[in-house]
């Protein structure tokens, strides 16, 4: 299978993960102190950060990254592409899994039970969250915020417009990223300048292609940016 379909299948195998342990942390809470229960929350919180990590490495894996053997190793390189903005807290659940063999001791048990409701849940839902974005346009929450941030330094621009491939969730690993600027004062040479400024001065590892809206001469590339873009900026 290649990189394209194996991410997306480990993302599938990890959504319904997320799922079951939900479904799991919801029977928790109508029975906390049910001690089968306790441990089948724990297992399905191992099960569902080792499907969430082997999700971030099949992901970075098909954006280009090679050599990620362990969990360890895939956090940090998640955190330095901008996939995640908490490594210590994916470290700590590392630290947590590691711990499951021994929920035979009692303090172990609840200490787990606290740690999987009050810090696991938090991380893995916004996790989920971002990657379900991810599985649209192939931009992680940082890397669309990055994008976003750059954009809002123009005062011309009052909306920003996601369109072509990624619009159309076909992208491949490269894919350029498109979007169109609108804007009275959005000019051919602003969406040029924008162009080589992104590029010049950031870490994402894509071709972009800014396009001034107003001035796009076919008309079925304007079409397809109304039914198909996806607003990613309005200003104000």
């Amino acid at each position: 299978m290649s990189h394209d379909l194996r991410w997306v299948q480990r993302f599938q195998n990890f959504d319904e993960a997320y799922q079951t342990f939900g479904r799991v942390f919801e029977r928790y809470q109508t029975a906390p102190d049910d001690e089968v229960v306790q441990i089948a929350l724990i297992q399905a919180f191992a099960f569902t950060f080792e499907i969430a990590w082997r999700t971030m490495k099949e992901y970075l894996e098909y954006d280009g990254y090679s050599g990620l053997s362990n969990s360890k190793q895939t956090v940090r390189v998640a955190f330095q592409a901008g996939m995640i903005t908490s490594p210590e807290d994916w470290m700590a659940t590392i630290a947590r899994r590691n711990m499951t063999n021994h929920v035979y001791d009692t303090a172990v048990l609840q200490e787990m039970i606290t740690f999987i409701r009050d810090e696991f849940i938090p991380l893995v839902q916004a996790f989920h969250s971002e990657f379900s974005q991810a599985m649209s346009y192939g931009l992680s929450k940082q890397q669309l915020k990055d994008i976003v941030q750059f954009i809002a330094a123009y005062p011309e621009i009052e909306e920003a417009i996601l369109f072509g491939s990624r619009a159309l969730c076909t992208q491949k690993p490269a894919s350029d990223v498109d979007i169109a600027i609108k804007g009275d004062g959005v000019t051919s040479a602003l969406a040029a300048r924008l162009k080589f400024d992104i590029e010049a001065d950031t870490y994402l590892p894509y071709f972009f292609n800014f396009v001034a809206y107003g001035m796009i001469p076919c008309e079925s590339l304007r079409q397809h940016i109304n039914k198909e873009g996806i607003s990613i900026y309005r200003n104000g």
